[in-house]
């Protein structure tokens, strides 16, 4: 019996759980050291002491799409894929969520990609807005960035960005001593990556300003009452 080495998508043949298995260095002829990172049920023989319940469990995904959503208070768009319905999040004429994930201290960010998202969003009159975990297998958690439009930055913040490592890729910055947040992607319109603070700091910044509108706007329609 041979195995390759490396990650692999299964399904357990005891609780029928899906996951991951990490394939390490060959100990023997007939043993490899395997680490098993399926998320077992807990009366799985392969459940590790202390498993989590069942009702307690949630994709990785779908905890993903959760916390993007929650950074802009969207809502999930229940008919993803539908007419300009596309996004993993909307707040009506306010902001279009996408979220996406790898395993990987890379994602490359195509064209077609940002360009539905952005599309979209802007036909509706709402910002677009990427959300990207690295590593998101990782056991230290995984690292996130956003990507928002250039012009949505520059309008908020204003100050300069760098180049980015790559054309279109958002990275940890692992072993890219140079790649610090903000720092631009050539893409079309030009996008801008950022840590997730600084994007809660765009998006408090922006709630600010519509609020001082608001309190604005009050007295004039005060004064138009008969």
């Amino acid at each position: 019996m041979s195995l390759r080495r490396g990650s692999h998508d299964v399904a357990c043949s005891e609780c029928g759980e899906d996951g991951v298995i990490v394939v390490g260095r060959r100990l023997s002829r007939e043993r490899y050291r395997v680490d098993d990172q399926i998320p077992h049920h807990p009366r799985c023989p392969h459940a590790r002491p202390g498993a989590q319940p069942r009702h307690l469990k949630e994709k990785g995904w779908v905890r993903q799409e959760k916390r993007a959503n929650a950074l802009v208070g969207a809502r999930e768009t229940l008919m993803s894929g539908a007419v300009n319905e596309d996004g993993d999040g909307r707040v009506f004429h306010g902001w279009r969520v996408e979220a996406k994930r790898t395993r990987t201290e890379r994602y490359s960010l195509t064209q077609s990609t940002w360009t539905k998202l952005v599309q979209g969003a802007l036909m509706a009159a709402e910002e677009p807005y990427l959300h990207v975990e690295l590593n998101c297998d990782s056991r230290a958690g995984p690292d996130r960035r956003v990507v928002v439009r250039q012009e949505l930055y520059g309008a908020v913040v204003r100050p300069p960005v760098q180049k980015a490592p790559g054309p279109r890729t958002a990275t940890t910055g692992r072993g890219v001593a140079s790649v610090r947040t903000p720092y631009a992607l050539t893409l079309d319109p030009p996008g801008v990556v950022l840590t997730e603070y600084q994007f809660t700091e765009i998006v408090e910044k922006l709630n600010a300003e519509q609020d001082s509108e608001r309190d604005l706007q009050e007295p004039r329609r005060a004064q138009q009452l008969p």
